[in-house]
């Protein structure tokens, strides 16, 4: 068995609390660990907060505010169904700041 450490807790104690929480989750919650929702002021879609608390996200898109990063992973740890914490991004569209493309995409 494979006894190499995470977070303190051996391969095989993570795996058993994952599980668990897998069967635990609907597939509403499932679905939404896959949907990521848009963060920042001018999205029109509905409030990032009312999504998250609902187990309706996995991810934000275009958030840079640190005290919202802080509001949102509060909320999906503490109120959403699984208390699964979120995943942030920031998109970069190349000609935005530079006429170059991103290197992503060299």
């Amino acid at each position: 068995m494979n006894k190499k450490k995470m977070g303190g807790q051996s391969e095989a104690k993570v795996a058993e609390r994952v599980e668990a929480l897998l069967k635990k989750m609907s597939i509403a919650e499932k679905v939404g660990q896959l949907t990521q929702v848009g963060g920042a002021d001018w999205n029109r879609g509905p409030k990032p907060e009312d999504v998250i608390r609902k187990g309706g996200a996995g991810s934000v898109l275009w958030l840079n505010n640190t005290n919202k990063f802080n509001v949102l992973q509060k909320i999906a740890v503490e109120e959403s169904p699984s208390g699964i914490p979120l995943l942030f991004a920031l998109d970069v569209i190349h000609g935005y700041r530079t006429i170059f493309p991103v290197p992503l995409g060299m």
